[in-house]
């Protein structure tokens, strides 16, 4: 994902927007601002295990062939971690924004438009747009006697007398989900399937590996 290799104005033209809507006004942010917003980029990618601190410091080297003044601090940053002044910067601009995935969203339609919609797609497969695929919350529908996960997975049953908690339901479903790992084809699958996919031959397998972490994360004891 070599999109670093690209001029500032679109950083500077976000920068502008989050420093100056802050409770500190600014006509014109400085290097400085600009390279902790950069790095907070990079906070948000590495907490939303979303790139690999190689793969950022590969981008970042790129992008210091570019913008030296620029990307240079970005790379000290991620190499040795920021000052607490610095920190305290990118808390700034994550909490302005939302959270980091949200962050990263604006970010990287703000500052990478013309590739924007394709990135995203790639890191929609690393889990950047879980929020905006499962529900509001996790819960047990009593009627129904079926379970709906927050998470992006298919509604499941339990045994016929289970009446669980919407406490117990939110700790099966977050069980289940994190029993899939990062970046492997069960998450692609069950968010495919969330999406109203049709079934394919990877669905059973998926199935298969449900019903083991179901067990394990004790479903069938609610």
């Amino acid at each position: 994902m070599n999109f670093l290799k690209k001029n500032t104005k679109n950083l500077i033209f976000l920068s502008l927007f989050l420093f100056s809507s802050s409770t500190v006004q600014a006509e014109t942010p400085a290097m400085e601002q600009i390279v902790i917003l950069q790095s907070a980029f990079n906070r948000c990618m590495l907490e939303e295990k979303l790139l690999t601190k190689k793969q950022l410091m590969t981008m970042t080297s790129q992008g210091a062939e570019v913008n030296p003044e620029l990307f240079n601090p970005v790379m000290e940053i991620l190499e040795n971690g920021g000052t607490k002044f610095q920190k305290e910067g990118q808390d700034i601009f994550i909490n302005k924004l939302g959270g980091c995935k949200n962050f990263l969203r604006t970010f990287i339609s703000t500052t990478m438009k013309e590739d924007s919609e394709e990135i995203i797609k790639l890191l929609d497969k690393q889990g950047l747009n879980d929020d905006l695929l499962g529900r509001e919350k996790s819960y047990f529908d009593k009627k129904q006697r079926v379970v709906f996960c927050k998470e992006p997975l298919p509604e499941f049953t339990l045994n016929y007398n289970s009446n669980p908690s919407d406490k117990e339901v939110a700790t099966l479903c977050s069980c289940i989900w994190n029993k899939f790992p990062e970046g492997r084809w069960e998450r692609e699958e069950a968010r495919r399937l969330f999406k109203g996919g049709q079934p394919n031959m990877q669905t059973k397998s998926l199935g298969d590996r449900f019903g083991k972490s179901l067990r394990v994360c004790g479903g069938y004891e609610l």
